[in-house]
C-alpha cells in the first residue's frame, strides 16, 4: 500500500517530464524483435500550416505503416496522413451494432450493403418522400439489381430518361438482361401521357411465359376501353364471289361438328384461349354471313308471295269466265 501511494505521488512529476522530453520526439513500443519485429510508435509531424500526431504500427516488418494522423486542425484519419475532413477513413470501415447520420451521406464509388437500406421520409417539395435519389441534374441515376454475374449476367434495372423535348417529358425504363450483358427494355412508363408501353415479354401476377406474347396476365384485367389492332376484316364476305355455304351443308356441319363452320370449339377455347381481335373477326363474319342468309330469305319469301298471288289472279280469272 505504501508503494503504490508512491507511486501515485510521483505520476505527476513523470507526466511533466515525460512532456517535456517527448517534444518532437518518437515514443516506440517494440512488444518483440522476432522475426523482423512486431510494435508501435508514435511521432509528431509539421508538414507545415498545421501539426499532427502520427499513430504507426508494424507487424512481421522492418517498416512502420501509418495507422491514424491527428491533426491540430481537429481532423482525424484512419489510413489517411492527410485528411481533410473530420474523419477519414482509407479502407474498410465496420459498425457492428448502429451508424447514426444526421447529415448528407456521400458515395462517390459503389455503396454495398449485406443488410437492408431504410431512409427516414423527409418532407421533399410538399409530400414526404421516403426515398429520394438524385437532385434532379443530369444525367438522373439508374437502380440496378444484378442478381447473378454467371456467365455475362442476370437482372433487373430502372433508368430514368429525361428526353428534354420542351414539354418535360420523362421516362422511367424497366430493363432486364439475361446471360447478356446488354440491357432491353421491358416496358417504359411516360410522365406526360401517363401511358405504359411493353416492349418485350412482361408477365404478371406470376404469369407463365410461352416465350411469344408481350404481355401475359395471370388474373382479371377491367378497363374502360379496350383497342384491338387488327387487319383481314370480313368485309370480302360481301364481295360477290364470296363462296356462301347453303343453309342444308351448314345444317350437316352443325350437326356433325356442334358448333359453326371456321369456330372455335369449346376444347379448343379451354387449352387455349381466346384471341379477341381475331374472334370479333368471326364473329363479324358469322353476322354478315347470317345477313346474307335473311336476305336471300327474304328474296325467296318475296318470290313465293308474288307466286301465290299470280295464282290467285290465275285463278280469279278461270272462275270469271265460267
Amino acid at each position: 500500500m505504501k508503494k503504490l501511494t508512491l507511486l501515485f505521488l510521483l505520476l505527476p512529476a513523470f507526466y511533466a517530464q515525460a512532456q517535456d522530453s517527448l517534444e518532437n520526439k518518437i515514443l516506440v513500443w517494440e512488444e518483440s524483435n522476432y522475426q523482423n519485429g512486431f510494435g508501435h510508435r508514435i511521432y509528431p509531424r509539421d508538414p507545415g500550416i498545421r501539426t499532427q500526431l502520427n499513430i504507426a504500427a508494424r507487424h512481421n516488418s522492418a517498416t512502420w505503416t501509418d495507422m491514424m494522423t491527428l491533426t491540430s486542425d481537429g481532423k482525424v484519419g484512419i489510413g489517411d496522413t492527410d485528411p481533410q475532413v473530420k474523419l477519414s477513413v482509407n479502407g474498410d470501415a465496420l459498425f457492428k451494432t448502429k451508424l447514426s447520420v444526421t447529415g448528407d451521406i456521400t458515395a462517390n464509388s459503389n455503396y454495398i450493403t449485406n443488410g437492408q437500406i431504410r431512409v427516414k421520409p423527409t418532407a421533399f417539395k410538399g409530400s414526404s418522400a421516403g426515398i429520394k435519389l438524385g437532385d434532379g441534374s443530369l444525367p438522373l441515376p439508374d437502380i440496378e439489381f444484378v442478381v447473378s454475374s454467371y456467365s455475362s449476367g442476370f437482372g433487373t434495372r430502372l433508368v430514368p430518361v429525361d428526353i428534354q423535348d420542351g414539354n418535360g417529358t420523362t421516362f422511367l425504363k424497366f430493363q432486364s438482361r439475361s446471360q447478356s450483358d446488354t440491357w432491353n427494355d421491358v416496358f417504359t412508363i411516360n410522365n406526360r401521357t401517363r401511358t405504359v408501353a411493353a416492349t418485350s415479354r412482361l408477365l404478371v401476377n406470376n404469369a407463365t411465359d410461352d416465350g411469344t406474347t408481350a404481355l401475359r396476365v395471370n388474373g382479371d384485367i377491367a378497363a374502360k376501353r379496350l383497342k384491338v389492332m387488327q387487319t383481314g376484316w370480313p368485309d370480302y364476305v360481301f364481295q360477290p364471289d364470296y363462296c356462301l355455304p347453303s343453309l342444308l351443308e351448314l345444317e350437316e356441319y352443325v350437326k356433325a361438328n356442334r358448333h359453326l363452320p371456321d369456330m372455335p370449339s369449346a376444347k379448343e377455347v379451354e387449352k387455349e384461349g381466346l384471341d379477341v381481335g381475331e374472334m370479333n373477326k368471326k364473329l363479324l363474319q358469322k353476322v354478315e354471313e347470317l345477313t346474307l342468309y335473311l336476305i336471300d330469305m327474304k328474296k325467296e319469301i318475296n318470290r313465293l308471295v308474288q307466286q301465290n298471288e299470280d295464282q290467285q289472279q290465275q285463278i280469279s280469272q278461270l272462275q270469271s269466265k265460267k
